[in-house]
């Protein structure tokens, strides 16, 4: 027997809470993700994702792969740094990924420092890194 009761938010606003079609309860709007691809070179850093003033990008999906021209494993790491290309401030993920190799990460919640590039780089050439997630307003 359902029990009819709603979730509001306790900011003044109204906003009710609701159930999706899917059986998820969703508290927000919602943000859709966006991707980023770069294919990397050994030892360069390159960017995923600008900061923006006032907002943060949440990660919520990593895909790694490392080509088959791979001599045997890549490590790849993602990382936040405080300028363009700059080097890491804040390691968010290192991994190695092996030859032919695909290493997808979904479902993931990781903010990214506000007014911080999100970064990364390989020790090996021929790698692939997409990250998903979308910018917030903190």
């Amino acid at each position: 027997m359902p029990i009819d009761s709603h979730i509001k938010s306790g900011d003044g606003t109204g906003n009710i809470a609701k159930v999706n079609d899917q059986g998820a309860l969703i508290t927000s709007s919602g943000q859709f993700d966006t991707s980023s691809k770069v294919s990397l070179v050994a030892t360069t850093v390159y960017n995923l994702k600008e900061p923006r003033a006032g907002q943060q990008f949440v990660i919520t999906g990593i895909i790694l792969n490392a080509s088959r021209s791979v001599t045997s494993e890549a490590l790849i790491s993602i990382f936040e740094s405080s300028v363009y290309q700059g080097a890491s401030v804040l390691a968010i993920l290192s991994i190695d990924v092996a030859k032919n190799t695909t290493i997808s990460l979904i479902g993931l919640n990781l903010a990214v420092t506000e007014g911080e590039w999100l970064s990364c780089s390989t020790d090996d050439a021929t790698c692939n890194v997409t990250v998903l997630g979308h910018y917030i307003t903190i």
